[in-house]
């Protein structure tokens, strides 16, 4: 066997445990990367004027997407947490909204908000009709036989 400097190399790598089935000259570390634990009060914090917003919550925990839904999933009432923040996210649009009414008269959003909250008066583009309370009982007579 001729022996050259590529043979050499293998040889000393394979013994340091840095080649692997002739493909790889590096040696393969295990490193894990440590996601910081979510605990409830880092949650809490990184709840703080999220909206909600299940991607910005895990940028702040530094943990995936994932590992926040299994968080909550196994805290249950950090859902009602997440929910009282989305429902400040729609309070705070309805103010923005109420203001381009009020203060600049703005046509578009007057409009908008009759058709959304003003449909029980009447404001809507398409009508709809409740048939609930005029559906009634069908009964069926077979033909007996004598």
């Amino acid at each position: 066997m001729k022996v050259t400097k590529v043979t050499l190399l293998k040889i000393k790598n394979v013994q340091n445990g840095l080649y692997k089935k002739g493909i790889s000259m590096k040696k393969k570390t295990q490193s894990k990367t440590l996601t910081p634990k979510i605990t409830k009060e880092r949650f809490e914090l990184a709840l703080i004027d999220s909206w909600g917003n299940i991607e910005l919550i895990a940028k702040r925990l530094k943990v995936s997407r994932m590992s926040v839904y299994r968080y909550i999933k196994e805290n249950p009432e950090l859902q009602t947490k997440i929910n009282e923040e989305r429902a400040n996210l729609i309070e705070s649009a309805e103010n923005v909204l109420a203001d381009k009414i009020i203060k600049e008269k703005n046509l578009i959003a007057t409009i908008f908000l009759l058709k959304t909250r003003g449909k029980h008066l009447g404001y809507s583009e398409k009508q709809s009709i409740d048939v609930s309370s005029m559906i009634t009982k069908i009964t069926f007579i077979e033909d007996l036989e004598d």
